[in-house]
């Protein structure tokens, strides 16, 4: 006997056996009928099974679906998606076409039956075997609903676990109304595409919602549960058989007076016009977006995020998020990136997240995630240091003039020099931050250490680990835009902490708020410490390195950062209403024709004066405790026996013949030294450190620099 006559067999024989099972259920179903009740063969086979289900002390599983995500004004963003693509609905936003369709279909004595159906089985029994197809379904839609919900009932394929089923579908009849098993239902079945409920069905096929469905497209949803694939509309192979199974339901509809004659007609004549949905494909504001996703992540953890059904309104305002797109595109030329991150300063809340990038090419969010120098902005953290410690920046002077500092032992001297290349002698520390004096806050950090500089950048808002070397206050570490936003932030609401947060309200699909799990609000500056710092920054907008960020009327406060090279450029600002902080750069470091109080200001101020005009007018803090300033003399950094040291003299000082041939010797000692390293031997100097994205997308490649338009 051939190979192909045995395999011909084998199919026969199992097809026989099928058709004996079937008829088995057919004929035990039909006993019960005439019996009057299922229960003498429930109790059959349950027998003395003390686990036998019962809906009382059974579990639902929990449905995944998709989770909305609206801005701050309540409107749509986009759907984080959970392991199956759904969108729950009640009933009456179903409209009035998918139920009929539905069960015209699938269970047409639904209003009838008590959960199960002998009539019915005997019926599908009698035309799957006249069509030689699976036309009809034997499983009432109760039935449906109770294999999808019990876990228990999923895992066995035998009559035992059918005459459970059915137990289970009469006991869930007598505890709902036919209108919830049908709304639950019609939220469960899988359609097909990644679509699950007949609303993710609906935006999927037709990208309208289910209540707007006409008669002919909610025939062709309701068909596709049966076989998915087989009835695929988007298949080019299958459009004929959907086409055939949408006439099916149809002629149920018809048959069973849901639909009249002509609009029967018209709707078996009309075509299938698809329109591929992108609800749930579509995100606005999409790195703000993903950042959402991830901090429900960090709060709820991945199984919740993932299981869905949550309604989560954000912090971001539309309208604020635009004016800061729209700022970088002006004010920023050809080659460079650049970000803004901007927090409402009374609540920490996350505003507006831009960035030059397109999110189709590269998802790595600059605003969030790019760690990079922070320049001269990095000296607000010095600052901060000595505030914190009593050090009054009014009443402590510097000299700004060349130094340079080694550990003794170390090969290399530590060098640091002013942007400029010039020295300005004796100043106050407010001049000197005015100036954005390098000479001078190096020496601050070498009188404070750089350990005390880390600390307080941490205490105020800096997340990321920072480096207890000499360079930290002019910008060697590195830091994302939105932690140095929330940085000043906390000067801004007068030393109170508050960290950044981009959720406002969660909202679990039962309608409970689940608590977010940001930290508590907290003091870490004394009001007038921070009122000190204000004073300072507002000095430096004025009249200072930050002038291009000045707005009339509006007392601004910020400053100014650019790098070595000028590879990052910086402005960091706060008003009583917002605080922002601005960065520009390539992806990978390069030397740039600019500065943090050009372009990066310009976009500053072109963002913020008419994003003031759209929130509520707030005044600054005012301090409600005295200082309390601690006598100081700064320079005992010179007097550290650990260190080796060179000290330029005065530029300031009129010296004396002996002082000036003195000065003439210590200069040409420094001219041409090395710069040494910023920390003990025998480690190096701090480099840049260059991006690195943590999206598996390839960043943008490094373009020629473009000189910034003449000012």
């Amino acid at each position: 006997m051939s190979k192909t006559i045995r395999q011909r067999r084998e199919r026969l024989r199992r097809a026989s056996r099928r058709r004996a099972r079937l008829f088995l259920l057919a004929a035990l179903a039909s006993t019960c009928a005439l019996a009057g009740t299922l229960y003498g063969v429930y109790d059959y086979l349950k027998g003395d099974d003390a686990e036998w289900p019962s809906i009382k002390n059974l579990q639902p599983q929990r449905i995944g679906q998709n989770s909305l995500v609206l801005s701050a004004d309540g409107k749509r963003m986009g759907f984080i998606q959970s392991d199956q693509n759904r969108t729950i609905l009640p009933y009456p936003r179903m409209g009035q076409w998918v139920p009929r369709a539905t069960v015209a279909i699938e269970d047409r004595r639904f209003y009838q039956h008590n959960g199960v159906d002998p009539e019915g089985m005997a019926r599908a029994l009698s035309v799957n075997l006249e069509a030689g197809d699976s036309k009809e379904g034997a499983s009432t839609i109760t039935q449906q609903v109770v294999r999808n919900l019990y876990k228990e009932i999923t895992t066995e394929k035998t009559v035992r676990r059918k005459a459970k089923e059915a137990t289970l579908a009469v006991e869930l009849e007598k505890k709902w109304n036919k209108e919830k098993i049908l709304e639950t239902y019609l939220n469960l079945v899988f359609y097909g595409n990644n679509a699950y409920g007949i609303e993710a069905a609906s935006q999927t096929y037709f990208n309208k919602p289910s209540k707007n469905l006409a008669i002919a497209e909610a025939a062709l949803l309701s068909g596709l549960p049966q076989q998915p694939s087989e009835f695929d509309p988007f298949n080019p192979k299958k459009a004929a058989k959907a086409k055939a199974r949408r006439a099916d339901v149809l002629q149920a509809m018809h048959a069973q007076k849901m639909i009249t004659t002509a609009e029967y007609d018209t709707a078996l004549a009309s075509p299938i016009k698809l329109s591929p949905g992108k609800v749930y494909k579509v995100k606005k504001q999409p790195y703000f977006f993903d950042y959402v996703e991830q901090e429900l992540i960090k709060q709820f953890g991945a199984a919740t995020v993932r299981q869905g059904g949550l309604k989560i309104k954000t912090t971001i305002d539309p309208e604020l998020q635009r004016l800061a797109e729209q700022a970088i595109k002006d004010k920023l030329y050809a080659g460079p990136s650049a970000a803004i991150a901007v927090l409402d300063t009374k609540t920490g809340q996350i505003k507006a997240m831009a960035g030059s990038a397109s999110y189709s090419k590269s998802r790595f969010n600059l605003s969030a995630q790019a760690v990079r120098q922070p320049g001269s902005t990095a000296k607000i953290w010095v600052l901060s240091a000595f505030v914190l410690d009593g050090i009054d920046p009014d009443a402590t002077t510097y000299t700004s003039r060349p130094f340079r500092v080694r550990y003794r032992g170390s090969p290399d001297y530590w060098e640091p020099k002013t942007y400029s290349g010039s020295y300005a002698g004796s100043m106050s520390v407010r001049r000197a931050t005015v100036a954005s004096d390098n000479s001078v806050y190096a020496q601050m950090t070498l009188d404070i250490t750089p350990e005390k500089v880390a600390a307080a950048a941490h205490r105020l808002g800096i997340t990321s680990k920072l480096e207890n070397v000499w360079s930290i206050g002019l910008g060697s570490q590195v830091v994302t835009p939105l932690e140095q936003t929330s940085f000043y932030s906390t000067i801004a609401r007068g030393g109170a902490r508050i960290d950044p947060r981009a959720v406002s309200e969660v909202i679990t699909p039962g309608g409970t708020d689940l608590p977010l799990k940001y930290p508590k609000g907290r003091r870490v500056m004394k009001d007038w410490q921070a009122d000190k710092i204000v004073s300072i920054l507002q000095d430096n907008v004025r009249g200072g390195t930050g002038t291009r960020a000045n707005i009339p009327g509006k007392d601004v406060s910020g400053k100014t950062g650019t790098t070595d090279d000028a590879k990052d450029a910086w402005f960091c600002g706060m008003t009583p209403e917002l605080t922002a902080c601005v960065w520009m750069g390539y992806y990978i470091p390069t030397p740039m024709n600019e500065a943090g109080g050009q372009t990066p200001a310009s976009i500053w101020r072109a963002f913020m004066e008419p994003a003031l005009n759209r929130v509520p007018d707030r005044d600054w803090f005012k301090a409600v405790s005295e200082p309390v300033w601690m006598p100081y003399s700064s320079g005992h950094w010179k007097d550290d026996p650990g260190l080796e040291t060179t000290v330029g003299a005065d530029p300031t000082a009129k010296p004396t013949d002996a002082e000036d041939k003195e000065d003439k010797a210590d200069k040409a000692e420094v001219t041409g030294v090395t710069p040494a390293p910023t920390t003990p031997p025998p480690t190096t100097p701090v480099t840049p450190e260059p991006v690195t994205p943590v999206a598996p997308v390839t960043p943008t490649p490094t373009q020629p620099v473009v000189a910034p338009p003449p000012v």
